[in-house]
């Protein structure tokens, strides 16, 4: 059927269905609602409702049971999204690639996904903090007596964790770590290392004692806080050695 525009009103030619001519342009200044709470724009605060007359959000979806939006592209194979609540969860629904979910800018940065799920369910974490830094110069070791091991230099820093001022790595965020330590003496007696969380041994035991030893790695996994910090220490029995460089590390990776 051909409908009658008007600058007040529009109108169905015996019908209830009504349609706009191709070149014309249907401005709505005020709401727009669509079958009661279907669709609804509330125009003064610039919101979008569905199955809502006051949206909250820019675009609210309110369903008795599990709110919706589906997204469907015909062109490549069917494919289709699905964002949906389930209960108390919410579920995102990819098809058969990989489900990519990107933080940052309004625009999302499309170099760096911080979480990929593929289609087995197998998830990467690209970003997630991990550090690792070796000895820079051979470090003196008193004899007898605990120190601290110093000047090391960054080799990976993923969340600028390594602040070589105080030779600490300091995580971002709470979850579960890999905390390890390589050490290297000049002599093969015994070398002790110790990983401090904020300066406590983490344990029982202050140090990993291995006698008799020219080079030794500890490697824990520890809980911490955001903005709790590692550093590394040691102890050796022998007179007159240092820890060299280069081969001696220090790492922290988070794992969850």
């Amino acid at each position: 059927m051909t409908g009658i525009v008007k600058t007040d009103q529009i109108q169905g030619a015996g019908s209830s269905t009504v349609t706009i001519p191709a070149g014309n342009t249907l401005n709505v200044a005020d709401d727009l609602t669509v079958d009661t709470n279907t669709l609804h724009v509330d125009a003064s605060n610039n919101k979008v409702g569905i199955g809502t007359t006051s949206p909250e959000e820019t675009l609210e979806v309110v369903h008795a049971t599990a709110p919706a939006i589906q997204l469907n592209r015909t062109n490549d194979g069917g494919f289709k999204s699905i964002l949906r609540q389930q209960g108390n969860d919410f579920e995102i629904r990819g098809s058969s690639g990989s489900t990519k979910i990107y933080t940052g800018n309004a625009d999302g940065d499309s170099s760096t996904a911080r979480m990929i799920i593929n289609a087995s369910g197998h998830s990467t974490l690209p970003s997630q903090p991990s550090c690792l830094v070796k000895k820079n110069g051979n470090l003196s070791a008193p004899q007898n007596s605990g120190f601290s091991v110093t000047g090391w230099t960054s080799v990976h820093d993923v969340g600028s964790m390594f602040s070589s001022g105080n030779s600490r790595i300091t995580v971002p965020t709470a979850g579960s770590y890999i905390v390890g330590a390589a050490l290297q003496a000049s002599g093969t007696t015994g070398l002790h290392i110790a990983i401090l969380k904020n300066d406590a041994a983490i344990g029982t035991d202050s140090y990993l004692n291995v006698i008799d030893a020219g080079a030794v790695a500890q490697s824990i996994c520890v809980t911490a806080s955001a903005d709790d910090y590692f550093t590394v220490s040691a102890y050796v029995t022998g007179n007159g050695l240092t820890i060299n460089a280069n081969r001696s590390k220090f790492w922290v990776v988070k794992v969850a």
